[in-house]
């Protein structure tokens, strides 16, 4: 067997995108963490570098893991964004995401400052 034969035992992370008008938003999907960060980190770059884009959102919600090599890529996504003085925020984390960016101290810094809505 070659090691291209071979499929990580991880969940790869997809990005998945759609505007409305100028705002973008990119739902994620999966694990980001040190394995898949970097395609994560480029491919959100790619989508927030498209003409007309004036927000970004992006949407947590489906993923499963996130470790500091994924807080990374979105406080690198912040930035980016403020070069381009476009407002970026971070919509429906899951549970995990959303801890591990309360414990970074990232909450604010991503419009995460209300708690979580109950979950029926």
């Amino acid at each position: 067997m070659e090691v291209a034969d071979v499929k990580p035992p991880w969940p790869d992370a997809e990005l998945a995108a759609s505007r409305e008008d100028a705002e973008l938003v990119i739902s994620v999907s999966g694990d980001v963490d040190l394995a898949t960060a970097p395609s994560v980190e480029r491919e959100m770059a790619e989508l927030m570098a498209e003409v007309g884009v004036e927000e970004v959102v992006i949407d947590l919600s489906r993923v499963g893991f996130l470790d500091s090599a994924g807080v990374r890529v979105l406080v690198l996504a912040k930035r980016a964004a403020a070069a381009r003085d476009l407002p970026l925020r971070v919509q429906s984390p899951s549970s995990q995401c959303r801890r591990i960016l309360e414990v970074a101290g990232l909450t604010e810094l991503f419009g995460l400052d209300d708690p979580p809505r109950a979950q029926d």
